[in-house]
């Protein structure tokens, strides 16, 4: 096994079980909390098994190593299970993820192993396709981690493609080890030590990049993203007020170019004040936002008969989009219909008429 994916494994491992310390040392008692821990511990200390148990030749790491697997898989979907819900407590049907644990401390008990080779993959593989059911409902299932929907439902990805490559992983080393191959030779497990280490680092990646996330799971509750912020709730809710006023402009919607960064220097505010304003506000990015605005100017202009002769492109052009694709793609995401098809169903419909100051964003005095 190369040395390379021995060293990787060895660092995401350190890594998991520094996270697992800090759940541990300074998490409370929550369902949660303890959940994220042992899942994080018994993470690294199975990547460090992968990485020493073969050089080292000690067999009885092999067991160990399919013991913690059999742990670690449904302790992750139970962890995804308590992000979904505001309180997650257990019920006695949660007691059916203990199963593969159990046939794994018989099988090693009994010193019937043997089968051990297949239930690993197998158990993968189960959770695998139930953690991709949770896939299709988007960010929405993570409503009690508002500010932070976005890394929970990473997590979520990664951790379904994680257990897939688990069960594809040591199902061809138990095909390889059926064969008479040497583990240590195993070329599959050192790619599966690269690609464990990939996945696990996507979900470290993806928690790091919003610290109060990790920290405000202690608890079993997100810690608000601007929790130092200068700005009271009633200058937020101002600030607010302001930006979606600015969007009643025209000319912002047609400017291509704009950003926070922009609209902000128009406000004369800092950006991060017209942030915050628009994530804890209106629960949502200020691109969001200004798309939201984009398309609905957008879908006046194509009822509108004033504006019948206008191509899409045009019209996309007049609400702030450069290509007619990325217009396409996000007019598609927000109404379900392309530019063309809304169009020629609001001319079925008869509700094409000349606009009134109601239909499109009024330009700001």
């Amino acid at each position: 096994m190369s040395a390379v994916s021995q060293s990787l494994s060895a660092a995401v491992a350190f890594v998991c079980l520094l996270i697992a310390a800090h759940f541990f040392w300074r998490g409370n008692a929550s369902v949660r909390c303890i959940l994220l821990a042992t899942f994080f511990f018994l993470f690294g200390l199975q990547l460090a098994l992968l990485a020493f148990y073969v050089p080292t030749e000690i067999a009885t790491l092999v067991y160990i190593r399919a013991l913690l697997a059999l742990i670690i898989v449904p302790n992750g979907y139970l962890m995804i299970a308590s992000l979904r819900e505001k309180l997650f407590r257990f019920r006695h049907f949660d007691l059916i993820h203990a199963l593969p644990a159990c046939i794994g401390m018989i099988a090693v008990a009994t010193r019937r192993t043997d089968g051990l080779d297949f239930v690993v993959p197998g158990t993968a593989f189960v959770y695998a396709l139930a953690t991709a059911w949770f896939v299709p409902h988007g960010e929405a299932q993570f409503a009690g981690l508002k500010p932070f929907r976005k890394v929970a439902y990473i997590w979520l990805i990664a951790l379904t493609g994680l257990y897939f490559a688990m069960g594809l992983i040591d199902s061809n080393i138990a095909v390889e080890l059926a064969k008479g191959g040497a583990i240590e030779d195993s070329q599959v497990l050192a790619a599966g030590l690269l690609v464990l280490s990939f996945f696990v680092g996507y979900i470290l990646l993806g928690a790091l990049a919003e610290p109060a996330f990790l920290a405000g799971l202690d608890s079993g509750v997100a810690v608000p993203r601007y929790a130092r912020s200068t700005l009271d709730p009633d200058e937020r809710a101002h600030v607010a007020r302001r930006v979606q006023a600015m969007l009643d402009d025209t000319t912002i919607l047609h400017d291509e170019g704009m950003t926070v960064a922009r609209l902000a220097r128009r406000m004369t505010l800092p950006a991060r004040h017209v942030t915050e304003a628009v994530n804890m506000e209106l629960d949502r990015s200020f691109s969001e936002l200004l798309n939201e605005r984009r398309i609905e100017a957008a879908k006046g202009f194509l009822r509108s008969a004033d504006h019948a002769s206008k191509s899409v492109l045009e019209i996309a052009h007049m609400v702030g989009y450069a290509s007619k694709s990325n217009f396409n793609r996000e007019f598609l995401r927000r109404t379900g219909e392309t530019p063309s098809a809304y169009r020629q169903s609001a001319y079925a419909k008869g509700t094409n008429k000349p606009l009134d100051s109601s239909q499109i964003a009024r330009p700001q005095s």
